[in-house]
């Protein structure tokens, strides 16, 4: 297969901050490791992941309809935390890939969504989507998710 991506991160501990990021389909590879992405007013259509974590960010596309990521390989988990999500989103929140392979691998949640794209009453059911609390999220956040305090 090949892949038209607009960024493809294979280093641990990454943080991308203040950036954007444009594309259509498979926008950004997070290849493995925990990979750290804030304040992203961007169209990311499409997510491959394995470690990622997305907080404050905007995703958005003015003529475009997409899933927030995909289990594309075993065990790849997302948290999306406090995104402004346009219409972008399509209802089920999420993507399968190859049909139900990896579905019961992954680790997706979402937590503190806004704007128009944040119906969850449609989301897909897996075992693997997550529901978090706000206690649950801290983990999550830069210092927390690094291993650091």
């Amino acid at each position: 297969m090949h892949q038209a991506l607009a960024l493809h991160v294979t280093a641990n501990e990454s943080i991308f901050h203040n950036y954007q990021l444009d594309g259509h389909q498979n926008t950004l590879y997070a290849y493995n490791h925990r990979q750290f992405y804030c304040n992203v007013p961007s169209v990311l259509p499409l997510i491959l992941a394995l470690g990622i974590l997305e907080q404050s960010s905007k995703i958005a596309h003015p003529s475009y309809r997409a899933s927030q990521g995909r289990p594309w390989n075993l065990f790849s988990r997302t948290i999306i935390m406090d995104p402004d999500i346009d219409t972008i989103i399509h209802t089920d929140g999420w993507a399968r890939w190859l049909d139900d392979q990896n579905t019961g691998t992954c680790w997706y949640a979402e937590i503190e969504n806004r704007g128009a794209g944040t119906n969850q009453t449609k989301r897909v059911t897996w075992p693997s989507i997550k529901k978090i609390t706000e206690k649950d999220a801290v983990q999550f956040i830069a210092e927390q998710f690094f291993g650091r305090s």
